[in-house]
């Protein structure tokens, strides 16, 4: 029946009046019934496709903006609390059907960000040992720090993420040591630890 797009209450009503109806006046019915349906226009697959662009722009609107996470936390929040206790008039509310959407999808985003910055904190992690083993090489055959190490991280074997990420790098050098900053996927700038081999 997912291919009909019709009220569940609708039909069990029908099949209850139809069943309690004489024989002879069941096809008037059924055809009657029949002419009131309409083909669900819009498949399972359709469907997943749309969730999953909602949950892209979702993902990178809390990603770029603070505000816009507690935005979807807060709406997902709500949605769980209609979904778990708001009946209306019977358990299939059309309103408690998006409320429970909107809660499973801010919790997915919710996983995904998770999942974001852990990726993004092990690969700022490993371009930030690579970067540092290149420096100090550079200053082990030179005598010194480099002044940019834009030529440096070209010559790391690095995929178009890390590259990416790389050339967001800012490297100050100072009298006697050099410096590392990079901003965050929570927007907080961090310089990496020579020592833990970490940002901080």
């Amino acid at each position: 029946m997912s291919q009909i797009k019709i009220d569940e209450n609708k039909l069990t009503d029908f099949i209850n009046n139809i069943r309690m109806s004489e024989k002879n006046l069941r096809n008037n019915q059924i055809q009657n019934f029949n002419s009131n349906l309409t083909l669900n226009t819009v498949s399972n697959g359709q469907k997943y496709i749309a969730y999953l662009l909602i949950l892209i722009c979702m993902l990178i609107a809390s990603l770029s903006n603070f505000y816009m996470f507690w935005v979807i936390m807060i709406m997902m929040a709500i949605g769980g609390l209609i979904a778990r206790w708001y009946r209306g008039t019977n358990n299939n509310s059309h309103f408690r059907k998006y409320s429970e959407l909107i809660a499973y999808l801010g919790f997915a985003n919710m996983v995904l960000i998770g999942l974001a910055f852990k990726t993004y904190d092990y690969t700022t992690n490993k371009i930030g040992i690579k970067l540092t083993n290149k420096i100090e090489t550079y200053k082990t055959e030179y005598g010194n720090y480099p002044n940019e190490i834009k030529t440096l991280s070209e010559k790391l074997d690095l995929n178009l993420i890390e590259k990416y990420i790389a050339d967001k790098i800012v490297y100050q050098k100072t009298e006697n040591e050099y410096i590392l900053e990079l901003k965050f996927l929570n927007h907080n700038l961090k310089e990496f630890d020579n020592e833990l081999k970490e940002w901080n």
